[in-house]
């Protein structure tokens, strides 16, 4: 049975780009324990990628609520889909072999009845002149000067910030890539509450409130310049060379933070948060799950983003730091410990980039205020957090 949910989960992970280089604890998780679990996963996965269109994801959730348990993909897309071909198949070997839950899928299956229901409602009350009420919006908070340590137990040095910094409340959303971007390359682009939007004459498929990921670090940029721009400050990025324009601490157009600013913003949450930093340290996975989207409790895929309790700093509230999505830095990646001292910047040269925050994927050994990754491409683990120098 173990060896089947295994390759199941395989065939569903098929297409994925591999993870660059990101923490080796990290690994990919499926519920093993109980296979209706499992299965509750891998169907929702399948959904979110588009895989499992909407309208099947209807009809599966039917049938069971009649007392059938049949495969969610129809055999007529078998001919001409062969993702679809490849999970159909794969599917119905588990269904023969294994015994699921009616009980437990019909629970779920009413759960997913009942957010639609709410969802259709919540959509019904807001007219056009309200309706961006439904979706995340732009927010900052202000994060001052200060001297902090970096790195771990191990390899511990002091740093200090003498600039001031707004930080974004939440990661970027698809709807805010969308409205600057024109494009979403999310993986995590579809679902029951996903949406179809029409952008410059362009259908976009979106889940309006979850991070945007499967960006490149180059697309990341980018869009910071345009958001900059869109709000009347100058742009950071030369794209062409992937170098800053001007010196992060002189501009005051939005980027990204810095790796030491990463860590500086991690690390005052954990300061100023000390119930989420004792079920870290006690590894107190129920407590942990009322402020992060982890391996633990996001069945391995993004959700809302400011869905989970926000984490307090001084400047005011902000969501998901940890977990959900990593974020990319400004930086390049530096193999070791991060240099201490004043204002402290990444190498010059180098392909990857480093990334913070740890992701949907991770464990709880993860969260923590260095722990690292880098990438030099793009997958679905992988979105963006935007700052700005105040000066």
């Amino acid at each position: 049975m173990r060896l089947l949910s295994i390759i199941l989960f395989a065939l569903l992970l098929r297409t994925s780009l591999a993870y660059s280089a990101v923490p080796t604890e990290c690994g990919l998780y499926l519920n093993l324990e109980n296979p209706t679990a499992s299965f509750i996963t891998y169907v929702t996965q399948l959904n979110q990628r588009g895989t499992v269109k909407n309208h099947e994801l209807d009809e599966f959730i039917t049938k069971i609520l009649e007392g059938r348990i049949e495969n969610p993909i129809h055999p007529s897309r078998l001919g001409t889909d062969t993702s679809a071909f490849h999970q159909y198949k794969g599917i119905e070997s588990y269904l023969r072999t294994v015994r699921l839950d009616l009980e437990q899928l019909s629970h779920w299956a009413r759960s997913i009845q009942d957010r639609r229901a709410a969802l259709a409602k919540e959509r019904l009350q807001t007219d056009l002149q309200t309706k961006d009420s439904l979706y995340q919006e732009i927010n900052f908070v202000r994060l001052d000067p200060g001297t902090f340590e970096v790195g771990d137990h191990l390899n511990r040095t002091k740093a200090r910030l003498t600039y001031s910094i707004e930080v974004m409340t939440t990661p970027v959303t698809q709807k805010m890539w969308v409205e600057v971007m024109g494009e979403n390359s999310s993986v995590f682009n579809d679902g029951f509450d996903s949406e179809l939007i029409v952008h410059d004459g362009r259908k976009i498929r979106l889940q309006p409130n979850h991070p945007v990921e499967n960006i490149s670090w180059l697309q990341a940029a980018r869009f910071a310049n345009l958001y900059s721009l869109s709000r009347g400050y100058e742009s950071v990025y030369d794209l062409e060379t992937q170098k800053n324009l001007i010196p992060v601490f002189e501009t005051n157009g939005y980027r990204l933070p810095t790796e030491i600013e990463q860590e500086y913003i991690l690390s005052t949450a954990l300061k100023h948060n000390l119930r989420f930093k004792n079920a870290i340290e006690s590894g107190d996975k129920k407590v942990i799950g009322e402020y992060a989207w982890i391996k633990a409790n996001s069945r391995n895929m993004t959700h809302e983003v400011g869905s989970l309790k926000s984490l307090q700093v001084p400047g005011g509230a902000i969501y998901d730091l940890f977990g959900n999505v990593w974020e990319w830095s400004n930086d390049r990646f530096k193999e070791g410990k991060l240099s201490g001292g004043i204002n402290p910047l990444g190498p010059d040269k180098g392909r990857a980039r480093a990334i913070r925050g740890s992701a949907f994927y991770c464990p709880v050994s993860s969260l923590n205020s260095y722990d690292r990754g880098s990438s030099d491409g793009r997958n679905e683990t992988i979105g963006l957090r935007l700052v700005r120098t105040l000066r």
